[in-house]
């Protein structure tokens, strides 16, 4: 069978346009998340004389704190309604990261996983193109005076190997609970399975998202301004790609590949690490009951 056999043979619309619009989804509601935490963390430091201060007072009740929490409530929210409405019908992926999982341990067929990445790309791009097209003027221009750019916060240079350390932890954790959950059924229904999706999601980006930086000895109306953060792509490669191609220039291309390569290793490998251990000891033990049982 050639490859193009094989294509149509694994080619279904339904879980294409479940993943292309959940992912839409999840870059257009993160980058607006992350654009209210732009906002929060330097709002009273915005030059009145430049910009449109009568708007951006309206927010000025937002903390940084309360917007992180914020961020780590839509992240749950959203991934844990999309995982239940997708789960039973592509699986709920929603992440190349988590694909290229099952696709290592052949829980998918090659095929199959490649369709499902590129419906994944095409969504993170559509997500980007609605964010320009829904979020207001005015929360843009304080979304990148922040060094948010189009949803997409800026790792900053003082950040190397902690971002990828993290990335690759998230995304090892978000793999995991999916082959326990979802491969291996051992977690009930896929509304159980959607929560620990959604909650390990928030808790990431809760707990790493806060990690912002901020340089000591500038001037004072910028010293609240958002320079960079750690975690920028919620363990999602979809989730850096639409931004970045719109706005490669204005990204570091250090960030981008800690967003991309570092949650892809880390879902291999907690794939891996499942299937090698987890899932065999629990195949010798089901043998030898059966030879008990015999």
């Amino acid at each position: 069978m050639g490859f193009l056999d094989k294509l149509k043979e694994n080619f279904e619309l339904g879980p294409l346009v479940i993943e292309a619009g959940g992912v839409a989804l999840i870059v257009l509601y993160g980058g607006i998340g992350w654009a209210y935490e732009a906002y929060a963390t330097y709002s009273r430091a915005w030059p009145t004389t430049t910009g449109p201060s009568a708007a951006f007072v309206r927010l000025t009740n937002i903390s940084i704190n309360t917007s992180m929490v914020m961020n780590g409530c839509i992240n749950f929210f959203l991934l844990t309604v999309l995982t239940w409405l997708g789960a039973p019908i592509s699986g709920g992926h929603y992440n190349p990261a988590i694909t290229i999982g099952h696709m290592v341990t052949g829980n998918i067929m090659l095929v199959k996983g490649v369709l499902y990445i590129l419906a994944q790309l095409a969504g993170s791009v559509g997500g980007t193109f609605l964010y320009g097209l829904i979020v207001p003027a005015f929360l843009k221009t304080v979304a990148e005076y922040g060094n948010v750019t189009s949803g997409l916060p800026k790792i900053h240079s003082a950040f190397g190997y902690q971002n990828f350390v993290i990335q690759f932890l998230g995304a090892f954790g978000l793999m995991f609970v999916f082959y326990a959950l979802r491969i291996e059924k051992k977690g009930g229904s896929n509304q159980s399975f959607g929560v620990a999706i959604g909650a390990i999601t928030a808790a990431t980006v809760m707990c790493f998202g806060e990690f912002t930086y901020h340089p000591p000895g500038m001037p004072k109306r910028d010293q609240d301004k958002l320079q960079g953060v750690t975690c920028n792509s919620n363990l999602n490669p979809a989730r850096v790609f639409g931004p970045a191609l719109f706005n490669f220039s204005s990204l570091r291309l250090a960030s981008l590949i800690y967003g991309i390569i570092g949650p892809i290793i880390g879902a291999t490998v907690a794939s891996l690490v499942y299937k090698w251990f987890l899932h065999k000891k629990e195949v010798e033990e089901e043998d030898e009951e059966n030879m008990v049982m015999d």
